[in-house]
């Protein structure tokens, strides 16, 4: 399945509760009760987070390495979990980078021309993410 032929689901990036490493998912886009189907471009709050932040999440942009002024090549949202109190602990990003955290973290990356509409998340960035989720 890809994400040309099927345009309201997105690659994204997964740093879940239950698993031990991060992974690609397909994260589909929210169904408008009234309307269905939005048209494109997509936005990150066009995305159906429901599976992975069922309370809620809070979405962080970054567009800059943390601490510096180095600007990324393309801007990434990360989602958290809204409320910490009531999910588990993130297996992934212990077994990563030793960090206690609770949630699950979703990442997706943006069009690197607006830095604005949800792209297919590029495989090439993992290894990036994954500096940038341990910062």
């Amino acid at each position: 399945m890809q994400g040309r032929q099927y345009p309201w689901i997105f690659h994204c990036l997964v740093y879940p509760t239950g698993g031990t490493r991060s992974h690609m998912c397909w994260i589909p886009i929210a169904n408008d009760p009234d309307w269905g189907f939005k048209e494109a471009p997509f936005y990150s709050d066009d995305l159906n987070m429901s599976q992975w932040f069922p309370l809620g999440a809070h979405t962080t942009c970054v567009s800059v390495f943390p601490g510096t002024n180095v600007r990324l090549s393309r801007h990434y949202h990360i989602f958290t979990t809204a409320d910490p109190s009531v999910t588990t602990h993130n297996k992934a990003l212990s077994k990563l980078h030793n960090q206690t955290w609770m949630g699950n973290i979703v990442v997706v990356a943006l069009d690197k021309r607006t830095q604005s509409k949800v792209v297919q998340f590029p495989t090439r960035d993992i290894g990036l993410v994954d500096i940038l989720i341990s910062v």
